[in-house]
């Protein structure tokens, strides 16, 4: 997930990038790539809940 996240943020922000130098050129532009931005974000997001969690775990069993 973590890598899948990074590659939507990559691609989606070159995407926002391009769309927003149509749009300065006067162009009609369509600004997607925010989309995929969004997205990659809530993968990595879920990316770090699940490793802390996986930590949490860990701890709890080394504890008992």
């Amino acid at each position: 997930m973590k890598v899948w996240g990074w590659i939507l943020v990559v691609f989606g922000g070159l995407s926002a990038v391009g769309a927003f130098v149509v749009a300065v050129e006067g162009g009609e532009s369509n600004f997607g790539g925010i989309t995929f931005v969004v997205l990659g974000l809530y993968l990595l997001h879920l990316s770090k809940q699940k490793q802390k969690q996986q930590k949490d775990q860990k701890k709890w069993d080394n504890e008992s």
